[in-house]
């Protein structure tokens, strides 16, 4: 049986008693534990399509998994099979990784690393406004990850560091535009 700890299970429970109205408003809980991305998160897959305890530590888990295979597949793409394996066995064994699956209230944070494992593909592919996109809704997901389209930038020079800035700007200013306003 898998269930929620006190915490997500009171902070749930708040926030599926809250309308959307009052959400948008100001939220539903004080302080700085949920921010309002959280709060909609558990809102939209809870109110909404009214997932049990299991149901979301599994959408948990598969946002996991989503976000490692991707990161997978974008070093796979820049640095070949032995660092995209190496990547992914870090993401594995990542610490905080076990809190993030065992608390509901790591989704937030998962659908950040999905977000910037999605840009860092879609950037490896060369598809700049999808990158752009993901880099908006990961400063969406959180702060800490305003800076991912400066990652793209490094990424860019390493990859190309022979090209003049205005080669750079039709793989770069969609990223760093939609980061920035999602930030």
């Amino acid at each position: 049986w898998v269930g929620f700890v006190e915490s997500d299970l009171v902070a749930l429970d708040t926030v599926l008693r809250t309308n959307l109205d009052a959400l948008l408003r100001g939220g539903a809980l004080p302080g700085g534990f949920a921010p309002l991305s959280r709060e909609l998160w558990w809102w939209w897959w809870g109110r909404i399509v009214q997932l049990d305890a299991a149901a979301f530590h599994a959408l948990n888990a598969a946002i996991a998994v989503a976000g490692g295979w991707w990161l997978h597949r974008a070093v796979k793409r820049w640095a070949g099979p032995g660092a995209a394996l190496g990547s992914l066995l870090a993401w594995v064994v990542f610490p905080p990784l076990g809190t993030l699956l065992a608390w509901t209230s790591g989704a937030r944070e998962l659908v950040a690393v999905l977000a910037s494992a999605g840009a860092l593909l879609a950037f490896a592919q060369g598809r700049w406004w999808v990158a752009g996109l993901a880099c908006a809704g990961a400063a969406l997901s959180g702060a800490e990850t305003g800076l991912l389209a400066l990652a793209l930038v490094a990424a860019d020079g390493i990859e190309r560091p022979s090209d003049r800035v205005a080669a750079r700007l039709p793989r770069l200013l969609p990223s760093l535009v939609m980061g920035l306003a999602g930030a």
